[in-house]
């Protein structure tokens, strides 16, 4: 059984703050585009927003942009489109990066500024998937995040759903 202990990391002493700073960037600035993704969603179905927040907030976002896609594709074609429909892919592109960020294991065995993130989903190909991430990434994401955040933002303004 010796070979089977897997020793998990709860002494958060180990972690670089550098590392931990910037992951907390990336679920603050990734909040912020979860909130936009849902301002789109009420838009797009004219709901009342206090409502169509409790509905949001307990879906996922893999939900949201399809069915922002759905009601896209099945209303008549007008000039945001294509920009939304952009935008929900860039989501989710973040959003599998997000999760990996928020739902991975993380070890910190690398380096200082680096970890290993073990993800598992049984609905793909390979199973079990190793992917060593380093500040200079989560940087990345949350730069990216921030990109995408202030298209939607746009968005939302152009329909005047903000200000």
């Amino acid at each position: 059984m010796e070979g089977n202990k897997y020793e998990i990391p709860f002494n958060a002493k180990n972690i670089d703050p550098k590392l931990m700073e910037a992951l907390g960037r990336a679920v603050v600035m990734w909040a912020h585009v979860e909130l936009a993704v849902s301002q789109i969603f009420i838009v797009l179905t004219g709901g009342n927003r206090a409502a169509m927040l409790v509905v949001t907030e307990n879906t996922s976002m893999k939900n949201i942009t399809k069915w922002i896609r759905t009601l896209i594709e099945t209303k008549m074609h007008e000039p945001l489109d294509d920009d939304v429909l952009e935008l929900m892919d860039e989501v989710d592109c973040l959003r599998d990066e997000r999760n990996m960020f928020a739902h991975g294991l993380w070890q910190f065995d690398i380096a200082d500024d680096a970890a290993t993130i073990t993800t598992i989903k049984l609905e793909r190909a390979t199973i079990l998937i190793h992917t060593v991430v380093t500040l200079a990434d989560i940087e990345e994401f949350v730069s990216e995040t921030v990109t995408v955040g202030n298209k939607l933002l746009e968005i939302l303004k152009r329909v005047g759903a903000v200000k």
